[in-house]
Formats: structure tokens, C-alpha cells, sequence
């Protein structure tokens, strides 16, 4: 994903689930409509997140953390997708 300023926001809404495994994982909540993620079309609510920028994540506001941070344009993400 790429931000061009840093006033643009991403469009991701990030929350805990429960996988199978009873695990806790991060999953996308929300891609909100005409964002940067929703433009990109590659990203859907319910993807596991799994890396970002190559950083492994533990937990929703290390997630939060990295997205926001407003130095950084570039964003690559590591996803699941759960078989439907």
C-alpha cells in the first residue's frame, strides 16, 4: 500500500479475533470504502495480519502503531485469508 501524503489515511479497521486453533490473532475489521486499501482491491475484511514491513505482529496496537506512524508512505503487508 502507498500513502501519498501523510494526511491520507489507510481505510483499515484493525481488531482481535479467536482463530480456529484458539489462538488470538489480528484480522482486518473494516476496509472503509473508496481508502487507499479499498482502491487497492487486494486487501478484505477478515485477512489475518500477519506481517508488516517485514515485522512480525503480536498485538492490535503494534498493528495500529506501525499504520500510523506518519513518516512512512509504504506499507507491505503479510496476509492470511481464511478458506470460505
Amino acid at each position: 500500500l502507498y500513502k501519498s501524503s501523510q494526511q491520507e489515511k489507510l481505510g483499515l479497521t484493525v481488531c482481535y479475533r479467536t482463530d480456529d486453533e484458539d489462538k488470538m490473532g489480528i484480522y482486518v475489521g473494516e476496509v472503509n470504502p473508496n481508502s487507499t486499501a479499498a482502491k487497492n482491491g487486494r486487501i478484505r475484511e477478515g485477512d489475518r495480519i500477519l506481517q508488516i514491513n517485514g515485522v512480525d505482529i503480536g498485538s492490535r496496537e503494534e498493528a495500529v502503531a506501525i499504520l500510523s506512524r506518519e513518516d512512512s508512505g509504504n506499507f507491505s503487508l503479510l496476509l492470511a485469508r481464511p478458506d470460505m
